[in-house]
């Protein structure tokens, strides 16, 4: 991994860690770092293209993921730590 894709990763988990900070029932860096790095996001940014099906499919199955290891988090706060984390990955790399 360069430099740079090592701190925009590093910059968009901490982001994420951020957004849990307010309402979020889990905020301890230790409990929320693993879940940010629980989802295959190679499987997105390794491809040259996706389709939206291919896409959902991915999206919920790693929503899933989540919840399968931490029951605290509503499904709301699953996909907001998926969905934040790939907004600013995807904003830092273009």
């Amino acid at each position: 991994m360069s430099i740079r894709e090592t701190i925009v990763k590093g910059f968009a988990e901490w982001t994420d860690f951020s957004a849990t900070r307010s309402g979020c029932l889990i905020k301890s860096r230790k409990n929320v770092y693993p879940l940010i790095r629980l989802p295959h996001y190679n499987l997105i940014f390794l491809r040259e293209s996706i389709t939206q099906e291919e896409f959902d499919k991915w999206h919920r199955d790693n929503i899933l993921r989540i919840c399968e290891k931490n029951d605290k988090l509503p499904i709301d706060w699953e996909t907001k730590l998926i969905d934040i984390y790939l907004k600013i990955r995807i904003y830092l790399v273009r």
